[in-house]
């Protein structure tokens, strides 16, 4: 399965509003106290927070598609607009979500070749995201793709604070080889 990656644009902020949420409830809310799982929607997959994120320079989102069946998306961002390492010469990733029935294809791994390549186009060094401590599968999946644990920091899901490692892939040890 090859999958197409596609810029998306402010006009589409409903459908990537509405893949955002599918992929984030499906992904966490059975492990997520409810109250608490509903407030950080409400706050972060709005229509009007995809919005203003979609139109930041620094801010890009991609659908994946397979002939014109979106399966997949993610979300880098540039200086200055990253949360943790905030440097010109990374690039983070925000967001990044396969949806459910078509895990396990390749899809996550053309995804990460996409970004990697957009990382080398953007003259990035390196390629940052934060993972949910109690992700087993996306941190085994980011270890195989090259990234290697660096950090840590606080993700709040309402007002719950848990832990995200900070996974780092650096883009000059790839050119080496």
């Amino acid at each position: 399965m090859v999958v197409r990656f596609d810029k998306v644009q402010i006009n589409q902020a409903d459908i990537l509003l509405q893949i955002a949420r599918r992929t984030f409830i499906s992904t966490y809310q059975h492990l997520n106290d409810p109250d608490q799982f509903k407030a950080y929607l409400a706050e972060n997959l709005m229509l009007n927070s995809i919005e203003n994120s979609l139109s930041q320079s620094q801010s890009h989102y991609y659908f994946g598609r397979i002939r014109d069946k979106i399966v997949s998306y993610f979300h880098v961002l540039e200086f200055p607009v990253q949360t943790d390492i905030n440097t010109r010469h990374s690039l983070e990733i925000a967001r990044f979500y396969v949806l459910d029935e078509y895990k396990g294809k390749g899809i996550g791994r053309q995804m990460m070749n996409y970004i990697k390549a957009l990382a080398l186009t953007l003259s990035k060094k390196e390629i940052w995201l934060g993972v949910w401590e109690l992700n087993p599968k996306a941190i085994a999946f980011y270890m195989k793709m090259g990234y290697q644990i660096t950090g840590s920091h606080s993700f709040m899901i309402g007002n719950d604070d848990q832990t995200d490692y900070i996974m780092t892939y650096m883009i000059e040890r790839e050119k080496a080889n």
